[in-house]
């Protein structure tokens, strides 16, 4: 049994540290996800998807040409009494027409605002999915190496019992221990296997989820780097929230989004004016030899007068939907707020623990040694020093997990502020979701849009910032403890 837990450490650290030459870093880890997450990619292409909506909604202020030709084979046979004839002939003719919306009483630029803040929507999700994929990495990073850690030091642990437990036997055998003290040693020992048979399998599913996260096996882990600096406040942790946070973006685009439904919703109210010319060239008669050419231009001017209440329905259902938006915005910053302030709260908890867990590192070390010397020497019991074994194991894991947990709070506080993204983290370049815009807005040819946009949007009037109605978005957190430094990295 001693050689299988052994093995076990022996193997799940060289398969640990084994994966490549060279030790990987976290920034390393990071721009792998950055550049080949499915996730990210998924919504990168959502938000490519999204901008075609806006491209889409501007167009409508231009032209729409269409063209058509045809060439026809004509017979009929014709039967007067005793007479008859019949004629047969090729007709062709072609057409085109042209539409062009002139003033849609903010029917277009009612449409235009909505992909507009969708297009905004969209790229606060992909924040926020960026976000959740880099929490996503350094919680597989960081639980890869404290999981090595913890295998290393569960291992060293079984080693320390199993001498402890070829001792008490030499010394029962020497009449200088009990039966009942070898009993007691071995409990601990077998205590210890079975713990180091578990860590190692919380390793393996730590490096799965590093695989499913980075898209590669672990190999050497080089230590967690420092995060970006943290606002000194909980309160400027809030404010910096208001401005940043992906989640709360979204929100609000999708608040916008609704809003300028309510508009377009109104438009149909009103006026509808559009201009049309139409022209062709063709066969007048099939059966003639003649051609008949024609042009026409007009302006159209529609004015809806009843509809059985379906426009009025209309607004009224895009009036509780923005409603609906508004109190999902309020329930989002809450729900920000409380990310912040519980993270905050294990931020200051688990800094506090990492230096009393130090010092009891120390002193257990300490303990555990004079004990043997003392057991050795007929002042202490076999129990007293497997008490102390144990003392040493759990300060030593408690250390671990405390300094794991700790980088993982201000990963998540950070990413609730906003802050988490992968150029600040690993000076990668950032992925410009506005290049693509840019290259697509670039495909439309309509000089005269922005003057009937302006024309048009003059009755939808000025989007104006949403003010909070939540009574709770003014209260602040109550006063916490100061957040202690940040510790010193000994890992």
């Amino acid at each position: 049994m001693r050689g299988v837990a052994a093995r076990i450490a022996m193997g799940g650290l060289l398969l640990a540290v084994g994966q490549g030459a060279s030790a990987e870093t976290l920034a390393d880890a990071i721009r792998s996800a950055y550049a080949s997450n499915p996730l990210l990619e998924a919504q990168r292409a959502d938000a490519r998807a999204t901008d075609e909506r806006l491209v889409q909604a501007r167009a409508a202020y231009g032209p729409t040409v269409s063209a058509t030709a045809s060439r026809a084979y004509n017979w009929q046979s014709v039967r007067s009494g005793d007479l008859s004839a019949r004629a047969s002939a090729w007709s062709d003719s072609v057409a085109g027409v042209a539409d062009q919306p002139l003033f849609t009483s903010g029917r277009l630029s009612g449409a235009a605002r909505q992909a507009r803040a969708a297009v905004d929507a969209s790229r606060g999700t992909l924040r926020e999915v960026e976000a959740e994929v880099l929490l996503d990495v350094i919680g597989a990073y960081v639980l890869v190496r404290r999981d090595q850690q913890l295998l290393a030091i569960t291992a060293e642990n079984v080693d320390l019992l199993a001498r402890q437990l070829s001792d008490t036997e030499a010394r029962r055998r020497a009449r200088e221990a009990t039966a009942t003290d070898a009993d007691q040693a071995a409990v601990r020992y077998a205590f210890a296997q079975a713990r180091l048979k578990e860590t190692a399998a919380s390793l393996e599913s730590s490096r799965s989820l590093y695989l499913a996260s980075v898209g590669h096996l672990p190999g050497t882990l080089d230590p967690e780097p420092s995060l970006p600096g943290i606002p000194p406040s909980v309160e400027q942790a809030y404010a910096t929230a208001d401005t940043a946070n992906p989640r709360l973006e979204a929100a609000a685009a999708r608040e916008r989004i609704s809003r300028a439904a309510i508009g377009t919703a109104r438009a149909e109210f009103g006026p509808y004016v559009a201009a049309q010319a139409s022209g062709g060239r063709g066969t007048s008669s099939p059966y003639l030899d003649d051609r008949r050419t024609f042009f026409q231009a007009n302006v159209t001017a529609t004015l809806p007068l009843y509809n059985s209440g379906i426009t009025s329905s209309r607004i009224r259902e895009a009036q509780a939907r923005n409603e609906q938006d508004v109190h999902l915005l309020d329930q989002i910053r809450r729900e920000v707020r409380q990310t912040i302030a519980q993270n905050w709260e294990q931020l200051i908890g688990f800094r506090g623990t990492i230096g009393d867990y130090r010092e009891a590192v120390l002193h257990a070390e300490t303990a555990f040694s004079g004990a043997r010397e003392q057991e050795r020497a007929g002042l202490r019991t076999t129990l007293d020093v497997l008490d102390q074994a144990r003392d040493l194991l759990d300060a030593r894991t408690g250390l671990t997990n405390a300094q794991a947990n700790e980088y993982l709070a201000r990963a998540r506080l950070l990413a609730a502020l906003g802050a988490l993204e992968a150029p600040l983290l690993t000076g990668a370049e950032r992925y410009d979701p506005e290049r693509y815009a840019r290259k697509v807005r670039g495909d439309l040819w309509a000089p005269h849009a922005p003057v009937l946009r302006a024309v048009d949007g003059i009755v939808q009037g000025p989007v104006t910032p949403r003010v909070p109605v939540d009574p709770a978005a003014s209260l602040a957190k109550p006063a916490s403890a100061p957040l202690p430094p940040e510790p010193a990295p000994d890992r």
